[in-house]
């Protein structure tokens, strides 16, 4: 049946395409191009920035859209006046992203036509003088081809292309590498034309005709004339749809029928050449009828024959063995047929008795070794994919097919043998009762089904038993017993519906009624609803007519004793007949089907000869199969209100209260769990509320809803629901928990203190509501809060925190965590030189756990030496030292804190003590560390070998400069010893002797200077200077000159 489309565009549509893989379809306008998703009909228009639109077309993979476009640059002066001049480009979109990737400008001429290689790579183009091929990544010109009056382009495969004129009223085939004409015809008026995927026929528009033409025999297979003027059309991938493009905007889209392969034309592009079986015309009737039998017997006699030993028998006889699973006999007779002689056909036996023993890496060489040895590439590739396929490699056989199909640019033999592979493969899956899966092969084979005639054929059925006979009735069959099997059969056209036989039974069910037959026309509905369930609930109209027909039915009174199994009149009867009959259950599904509303359903069946409560029944259970939870929660709340006594009452209708009840408030929270999950806040809090309404209260299910109210900021809402949920069960439900909910309700607002004293009036002992509090500061890392809270609750609480067992090890515990974490952040805080936060928490650590405070000191030490409070660094070393004197830590922070000061003799001396605390410490890890430090004697002696080396090179004597005296070697030694800086190097080096250092300050110091002088009269000598040892150099070398030699 036709599909049409109202698809609403701006101007004229000029030009259609489908994407290959179904999903879009792009139209082509007078100034845009227009997308449409082929599934909900949405479209999006892509920026064309001007220009008449005369081609469009997708790429292979869908991704691309190209565009052909006619833009006006201007105008000039003619002999006729003022005439627009114009110019040719050709855009590409990305079709996801919906951004232009590509333009070309062709300055020369006009575009017409525009259209995608099979590989995607290329583009051709039209334009009136020519017919031009461009890279399609770069729009880099590959081939220009000078054709006149080129409207539309095709490509039938990679090497060839169709070109129409309108003109000239042509269809011209041309070969892509080189550019000449391989084949014309006429076609009347044709400006745009389509082809499917594998180019086995073209469509052509001539106004309003779609002619459809054979691309190899070039004859015309149909004729479809339309109402309207058409633009454009468009085929689908496969063949199967056309859409046609009215001037007006309105796109048609035709289911074609395959009366367009009517015409039995063998498809021999390129031909196939079959391996040749050389058999007399008996044996091969016999074999064609599968008589195998009788064809082994005759091949037997024949073989025995002393004047006809061919190997031609012993490989069509192997043949006809492996048919017969004879699987050894049959590889005997191929290997002495190809003895006798090579033979093709005896290495396609062997291969197909292999894969009957499961040999099947075997039974491909041996194809691929008769592969080697014929002409026909393209028939032993498609016979390899047969025997790949009956190796059980399934879809690998069906992957070669396509293959071939591609290289051959559509061949109906590939096409049938792969069709008859996916019926094979769908009645494998209906065996398994895979009914999806062996619906979609039947389909995939349907689509496949072309016209056959070849050899090729009846040499695949000879060797596989495969018949191609009717084919396509075939797989029709397999298709309605698949959609039967799985009770799901496919509405595709009204005269599909019509076949299986609705429309007849709904004729029927009418004349039964009419004829006031209510007990026989319920019974025809009812059937025929059970045997096609899906073509009457997919149909509207057919629906509509369930329900109004089971409404006549449903009201129509009935004296036979079998309506009191649907209804009755009588109350005692009413209330009897609580389960709803199939009748009335149809009645609901197709009326809520069409309706929706189930107050409205309700209305309708006011004058039912059925109970009440049968009837709210019938509407709750088919809301509840439907999933329409909400309301059938409300219908369940008003017949219970409505029927109160009746549900109360009778056994059977309290029983089914109780079981309804509880599974639509388990359905309700599992849909609010759903609804809360996607954060569909609203819609949860709604599917609970239902819940809660519908029975007793449940504490978990307020305990959600709590949650909920807590996200969405309604923490009111949320507090009462959790008082609610403490209330209704507080042993099964424990307070710890209800309160932890509560807890994270009001630590949002982070006011924990307006908590604590909102939840004075809770039942629960005020110690929980404390520890709960102090826990969820604690979680949310609100750790000074946590210690406020603590302190509070151990002041309010002295007696029950300190006598009671439980809640001292609690707060004991607390008291640790807290404390650990405040060293964690104290230890980030210095690590990111925040030094007082970082002094705060350890301070307050300290404060809150006494246990711990050596540790505590000496991190306190450590951040006053980092803000350089020396004396405060040396006042908590020394409290640590205090609480441990065997621990070396203390001592060591000590000697740090003393050394930044200045002080280095006390530095020295406490390093010293701390070395003397790690060699006595029972702690075997704290001795083997003493090992890691350099003791002061040491780094004094190393000092004082510096010193030594130094000064072995100076001269014997020199004079100090600052006090005019005379100093050996020995007595200068021993003054650099008992300089300061001496005892800064050694307080400093405590894990390793600094050897540069030390060279440096003792080069530094050792300095001296050579004295040149011409003495002159009245001067004194040296000796002078040596007896003057109170006068100062100055004075008395008055005229020396220094000369530094360092």
């Amino acid at each position: 049946m036709d599909r049409t489309l109202m698809l609403i565009v701006v101007d004229k549509v000029q030009r259609l395409a489908f994407s290959p893989d179904g999903r879009w379809i792009a139209a082509g306008t007078w100034d845009a191009v227009v997308v449409w998703d082929a599934a909900t009909y949405e479209k999006f228009s892509l920026e064309n920035k001007g220009g008449d639109v005369r081609g469009v077309d997708f790429s292979p993979d869908s991704t691309r859209l190209v565009a052909a476009n006619i833009i006006k640059v201007g105008s000039r002066d003619s002999d006729d006046g003022w005439e627009n001049t114009y110019t040719g480009a050709i855009l590409v979109w990305d079709v996801a992203t919906r951004n232009q990737v590509l333009q070309t400008v062709d300055e020369t001429d006009v575009v017409l036509g525009a259209k995608f290689s099979p590989h995607g790579d290329q583009i051709a183009t039209t334009s009136p003088s020519s017919l031009r091929i461009c890279n399609s990544d770069d729009g880099r010109l590959i081939l220009d081809i000078k054709i006149l009056d080129a409207s539309e382009v095709l490509w039938q495969c990679r090497d060839h292309l169709f070109v129409s004129s309108v003109n000239t009223n042509k269809i011209r085939q041309i070969d892509a590498s080189t550019g000449t004409i391989s084949a014309q015809w006429q076609a009347h008026f044709c400006p745009c034309i389509a082809t499917p995927k594998y180019g086995e026929f073209i469509a052509c528009l001539e106004r309003h005709f779609v002619t459809i033409w054979d691309t190899s025999t070039r004859t015309q297979l149909s004729l479809m004339q339309h109402s309207a003027g058409l633009s454009s059309i468009a085929l689908s991938p496969d063949g199967r749809f056309l859409a046609m493009a009215e001037f007006d905007g309105k796109i048609t889209i035709k289911n074609l029928s395959r009366f367009t392969y009517q015409d039995p034309l063998p498809r021999l592009y390129p031909p196939f050449q079959a391996p040749d079986i050389q058999i007399d015309d008996a044996a091969l009737d016999l074999w064609k009828h599968d008589r195998l039998v009788d064809t082994e017997a005759l091949l037997t006699a024949t073989i025995a024959t002393p004047q006809n030993q061919s190997h031609h028998a012993l490989a069509s006889r192997a043949l006809v063995r492996a048919r017969l699973q004879q699987w050894d006999a049959a590889i005997d007779d191929a290997e002495k047929s190809i003895k006798i002689q090579f033979s093709v056909i005896g290495y396609i036996a062997k291969s197909v008795a292999l894969v009957g023993k499961g040999e099947k890496h075997k039974a491909y060489r041996a194809c691929d070794i008769a592969f080697d040895h014929h002409s026909s590439r393209a028939m032993f590739l498609l016979i390899k994919a047969v025997v790949v396929f009956m190796a059980g490699d399934h879809d690998d056989a069906i992957a070669r097919i396509d293959d071939l199909i591609a290289m051959l640019c559509g061949n109906s033999i590939c096409f049938v043998v792969q069709a008859y592979m996916y019926l094979l493969l769908g009645k494998l899956r209906m065996e398994s009762r895979q009914y999806e899966g062996a619906k979609r092969s039947f389909e995939r084979a349907q689509a496949q089904i072309r016209p056959h005639t070849s050899q090729g054929l009846l040499v695949v059925s000879l060797i596989t038993g495969w018949k191609f006979d009717d084919l396509g009735v075939r797989i029709q069959q397999q298709l309605c017993e698949v959609l039967y099997a799985a009770s799901r059969a496919k509405k595709t056209s009204v005269s599909k519906v019509d076949d299986l036989g609705t429309t007849t039974r709904r004729d029927l069910c009418e004349a039964i009624y009419a004829a006031s037959r209510a007990q026989q026309a319920r019974e025809a509905l009812l059937k025929m609803t059970h045997l096609f369930n899906e073509e009457v609930y997919t149909s509207k109209d057919l629906t509509q007519w369930v329900s109004d027909f089971t409404q006549r039915c449903l009201a129509m009174p009935e004296s036979s004793e079998s309506m009191q199994r649907y209804s009755s009149t009588r109350k005692s009867d009413r209330v009897a007949s609580s389960k709803p009959s199939p009748l009335l259950r149809e009645w609901a599904r197709a009326t809520l089907m069409m309706n929706g509303s189930w107050t409205d359903a309700l209305t309708a069946s006011v004058g039912f000869m059925a109970a009440r409560f049968t009837i709210y029944r019938a509407i709750c259970e088919r809301l509840e199969t439907n999933g329409h939870m909400l309301d059938a929660s409300k219908c369940f709340l008003q017949m219970v209100n409505e029927l109160a006594a009746e549900t109360t009452t009778h056994r059977e209708q309290a029983e089914w209260v109780d079981a309804f009840r509880q599974r639509c408030t388990v359905m309700l929270e599992h849909l609010g769990d759903g609804a809360a999950d996607a954060q569909q806040y609203d819609d949860a809090i709604t599917q609970y509320s239902a819940a809660l309404s519908l029975s007793v209260p449940i504490p978990h299910v307020f305990m959600k809803r709590s949650k909920l109210y807590m996200s969405k900021g309604l923490w009111k809402d949320a507090l009462d629901d959790a008082n609610q949920a403490m209330t209704l069960d507080s042993s099964s439900w424990s307070y710890d928990r209800v309160l932890l909910e509560w807890t994270k309700v009001n630590l949002k607002s982070g006011l924990w203190k307006d908590a604590l004293s909102a939840a004075r009036d809770f039942k629960v002992p005020r110690l929980v509501i404390y520890r709960i509090l102090c826990e969820g500061l604690e979680k949310d890392d609100e750790i000074m809060d946590a210690i406020d809270c603590l302190h509070r609750m151990t002041s309010e609480l002295m007696e029950e925190t300190m006598t009671q067992g439980e809640h001292a090890d609690w707060v004991l515990d607390f008291r640790y965590r807290c404390s650990e974490r405040l060293v964690r952040f104290g230890d980030a805080a210095m690590d990111s030189h925040r030094d007082d936060e970082a002094l705060k928490y350890y301070s307050t650590a300290l404060s809150i756990h006494p246990t711990n405070t050596l540790g505590l000191f000496i991190l306190q030490s450590k951040v006053c030496i980092a803000k350089r409070l020396w004396e405060d660094a040396i006042d908590r070393a020394k409290h640590a030292i205090t609480l441990d004197p065997s621990s070396p830590w203390g001592y060591e922070m000590k000697r740090t804190a003393l050394h930044q000061a200045g002080r280095y003799d006390d530095a020295i001396q406490t390093y010293e003590t701390m070395l003397s605390k790690m060699v006595q410490s029972p702690d075997l890890q704290i001795r083997e560390r003493r090992d890691q430090y350099v003791s002061p004697s040491s780094t004094r002696a190393h000092i004082r070998k510096v010193v030594q080396r130094t000064i072995r090179h100076s001269p014997h004597v020199l004079i100090n400069t600052t006090t005019g005296r005379l100093l050996n070697k020995a007595e200068q030694a021993a003054i650099f010893m008992s300089l300061p800086i001496v005892s800064e190097l050694i307080s400093s080096m405590t894990t390793r002797i600094d050897r540069s250092r030390i060279k440096r300050e003792v080069k530094q110091y050792f300095r001296y200077v050579m004295l040149s002088h011409k003495w002159e009269e009245n001067e004194p000598f040296m000796i002078t200077v040596q007896i003057q040892e109170n006068v100062p150099l100055t004075d008395v070398l008055d005229n020396v000159r220094i000369l530094d030699v360092l």
